[in-house]
């Protein structure tokens, strides 16, 4: 069972909610929220989607792509701001603030970037793989190790996973 953790701030997950609904979510230092979801006709089982939320801290803006189109976006009032300090891990698979409810399917290729990332920048390079060392890219993990207990950041910034009781493959 989950549970719900409410010390969480600076915090952002990207969800499939099932019954064809995706949803970008922030909480922001201080406590506010911010989320943009969009609920598509229903997905297609043991199809890959590519699944991007961008914040824009310039324009307030959260935006979702699928398939490199964009999906939905709202505006926020708010800025983030990571507390690097707290102790919380960046989570792959599961919603930081209610632990215990993993995602069902698979993952591969995450990244993280410290730019807001525009439709071009996400259509032009959602299936192509990254060198490593790329301006703007803070963390990336391919998931291709097939076993183990780190998950490798190949970005060159040290952010080295652990897959807390998640399986994945190459």
């Amino acid at each position: 069972a989950g549970k719900a953790r409410d010390n969480i701030v600076g915090h952002y997950s990207l969800i499939y909610m099932g019954n064809g609904t995706y949803q970008f979510l922030l909480l922001f230092d201080g406590g506010t929220y911010g989320g943009v979801s969009v609920s598509l006709s229903a997905v297609d089982l043991n199809q890959w989607y590519h699944l991007a939320g961008v914040y824009d801290e310039t324009a307030h803006t959260l935006t979702l792509y699928l398939n490199g189109q964009q999906v939905g976006q709202t505006t926020v009032s708010a800025s983030l701001t990571r507390n690097q300090t707290n102790g919380e891990p960046f989570v792959i698979g599961n919603m930081p603030i209610y632990m215990g409810y993993p995602f069902t399917g698979k993952i591969d290729e995450v990244r993280l970037w410290n730019t807001a990332r525009t439709q071009q920048d996400i259509a032009a390079n959602m299936y192509n793989r990254f060198p490593g060392a790329t301006p703007g890219l803070a963390a990336y993990w391919r998931l291709d190790e097939g076993s183990g207990t780190n998950v490798i950041d190949i970005s060159g910034n040290n952010n080295t996973g652990i897959p807390g009781g998640t399986s994945y493959e190459e």
